[in-house]
């Protein structure tokens, strides 16, 4: 059973003292998926977004969010980077994904959703408007 390709964002605690989220980021290709707690502060994803609006107007567009890094000095990293694949302008969501972890507990993952630069922007305008009222859950269909 194929999942439909999403990216979903759940703000699970503010941090009273500066402000800083903890979230949970679940997403899926429809047949991989890969689900990762991070830590940012709602202006983290301000260029992000800005690029997502305005993504598909040259074939060298790129929009990047990341969080943490990869390495036993983080507690995870999360990478959500938006590119055009062809010279036709099709485009992809790239996702890895991982909490560092080596023993037992560790979990990776990466993969990449197909999708038109329009649901790119799409992605870019829906998530300005969960930043700015993040009390539930935010869910972008790429297929719309």
């Amino acid at each position: 059973m194929e999942l439909e390709p999403s990216i979903e964002f759940v703000r699970t605690a503010i941090h009273d003292d500066d402000g800083l989220w903890e979230v949970q980021l679940h997403a899926t290709n429809g047949r991989y998926a890969v689900g990762q707690q991070f830590y940012a502060y709602p202006e983290n994803f301000a260029e992000f977004i800005g690029d997502l609006e305005s993504f598909g107007t040259s074939l060298r567009d790129e929009a990047t969010f990341e969080s943490g890094n990869e390495g036993d000095r983080w507690a995870h990293f999360v990478l959500i980077h938006a590119f055009i694949h062809s010279p036709r302008g099709e485009s992809a969501i790239r996702v890895p994904a991982t909490n560092n972890q080596t023993d037992v507990h560790g979990q990776r993952g990466e993969f990449c959703i197909s999708c038109e630069a329009g649901a790119v922007n799409r992605l870019g305008r829906s998530l300005r408007q969960w930043v700015d009222d993040a009390s539930e859950p935010f869910v972008w269909l790429a297929a719309g």
